[in-house]
């Protein structure tokens, strides 16, 4: 299902999100984590990437709302963050979407590169490989040297 406000075609917003797709695929975009809260979707859980450039923003939104499928939104702002279009579309749940297989992979791609889950796996995999324990110990406390005059034991 695709809901969108219709100011931008639809058409238009999947070429932006298919250029976005490409060009997060070859780390040219920066998206940074947004805010959480959406009208959709004022209750967590839901997680929100944006990209600032210099006169608007894209905000891409992945929400889990408890009692309607997921939904995956990508918002167009203005400077000052005012919503001028959105393309919202939702978790088929059965059955192929192909506008939700892009804005997944979209997804998928830019939560890949904000947080750099495949480093992390990357490593834990390395460290779960090697023989012996892993992990970092604590740092051990260090002793402070006393001041004042050493009295002999006894």
């Amino acid at each position: 299902m695709v809901n969108s406000v219709p100011t931008i075609p639809v058409e238009k917003l999947r070429e932006i999100a298919r250029t976005l797709l490409e060009k997060t695929k070859a780390k040219q975009v920066n998206w940074v984590r947004g805010p959480a809260v959406t009208e959709r979707n004022p209750d967590p859980p839901r997680s929100t990437y944006e990209v600032k450039l210099p006169n608007s923003r894209l905000v891409l939104i992945y929400g889990h709302p408890r009692a309607e499928p997921d939904f995956i939104s990508l918002q167009l702002q203005n400077a000052t963050g005012t919503p001028v279009d959105s393309w919202t579309v939702d978790d088929p749940e059965s059955g192929e979407d192909p506008d939700w297989r892009l804005l997944r992979e979209l997804f998928n791609a830019v939560h890949l590169v904000v947080t750099g889950w495949d480093t992390v796996l990357d490593d834990v995999e390395k460290a779960l490989a090697s023989p012996g324990p892993i992990g970092k110990l604590p740092p051990q406390p260090q002793q402070m040297p006393r001041l004042g005059p050493q009295l002999p034991p006894g």
